[in-house]
């Protein structure tokens, strides 16, 4: 699996094959719209994606008739996971619609992978038609769901600001990278299947969250839910929390886009030093960024990121206090691979 395929929370190895084991028991059943749920719902939770549960998903969307959907899995089996089995599988798969004429992918399949998929998809030209636009220019709403007023534009106009205001090297990794951005109502107008959902380290609701990134695909939320796990929505955020969230998010996507510079060893190596000199500072702020698995190297370095891209909060700030080896090399990184 290539680093952009990588999700922003992983889950244990157990959790991710118990929700692979209830799909495949829904698809036997001939089930399938609840093995695709279940998919997608592990998926958006934080689930690592391999390639077996994605093979799932696509024999699901087949046998439910949504030929453009499967498509769409199809490309991504093999984008991700070149050269496995399930790939193969995958192709012979896809063949199968070719032989018999099944579908374009451009009707109402294509459209559902798009909504659902956690993970970006390129054309057969290496790069879809809204990658070739400017980064700020690659900005798209989410329609809502559940009753929720759809996005603001004034929401949009806050995040298209913010990538237009972007340093020029952080700018130029992200565009040339096909970052793209998402504004939504809340994250589960996105991810429907995933209004139960909870962030493993935080223990809070995904509606609660103000973004999420996976790989290069940014998702922005106007609104948090009113009540945890609920679906009912709160008044939209503050301006100065919606640009908060889109530099946070941004930074993710920057890491991606450099192929997971968190994972660094160099990085890794000069973020435990500067761990050992602050955890045990007792400061309940830190307790997401000193995580012990690598969600706190990962966290540390896109709080590090979105202070460089001009976010000027009380958690940005606390970062660049404590973490000062890991911010001197990121800085110098990213000056260095924008060139």
């Amino acid at each position: 699996m290539t680093a952009a395929g990588a999700t922003i929370y992983a889950t244990t190895t157990a959790a991710l094959a118990n929700a692979y084991s209830a799909a495949k028991e829904q698809f036997d059943k001939a089930d399938y719209k609840g093995a695709a749920a279940t998919l997608r719902a592990a998926m958006y939770k934080g689930a690592e994606n391999n390639a077996p549960s994605w093979l799932l998903l696509a024999r699901s969307y087949a046998k439910l008739g949504e030929t453009g959907a499967c498509r769409q899995t199809v490309a991504i089996i093999s984008k991700y996971f070149p050269g496995s089995k399930e790939a193969k599988e995958a192709e012979t798969l896809a063949g199968s619609f070719a032989q018999t004429g099944a579908g374009t992918g451009t009707g109402t399949g294509a459209a559902t992978a798009s909504q659902t998929s956690p993970v970006s998809v390129s054309n057969s030209g290496g790069q879809s038609a809204k990658q070739t636009a400017a980064l700020e220019d690659r900005i798209t709403t989410i329609a809502p769901r559940f009753g929720h007023a759809p996005v603001d534009r004034r929401t949009t106009a806050i995040v298209r600001d913010v990538v237009k205001k972007l340093p020029t090297n952080i700018y130029k990794i992200l565009d040339r990278g096909g970052a793209q951005i998402f504004v939504t109502p809340n994250l589960i107008d996105k991810f429907p299947d995933a209004v139960q959902a909870k962030h493993p380290t935080l223990g809070h609701y995904l509606s609660e969250e103000f973004g999420r990134t996976y790989g290069k695909d940014i998702y922005i939320s106007e609104r948090v839910s009113s009540d945890p796990g609920a679906t009912d929505l709160q008044a939209p955020l503050h301006e100065e929390t919606i640009r908060a969230t889109a530099y946070t998010q941004l930074s993710h996507a920057l890491d991606c886009c450099l192929e997971m510079l968190s994972k660094d060893p160099q990085y890794l190596k000069l973020y435990r030093q500067d761990v050992a000199d602050c955890e045990n500072s007792g400061s309940d702020d830190l307790k997401l960024y000193l995580s012990k698995d690598e969600n706190g190297a990962k966290e540390t370095f896109s709080g590090l990121v979105a202070g460089m891209m001009g976010a000027n909060t009380h958690i940005t700030r606390l970062l660049e206090s404590n973490f000062p080896r890991a911010k001197a090399w990121i800085k110098a990184r990213i000056e260095l691979l924008s060139k």
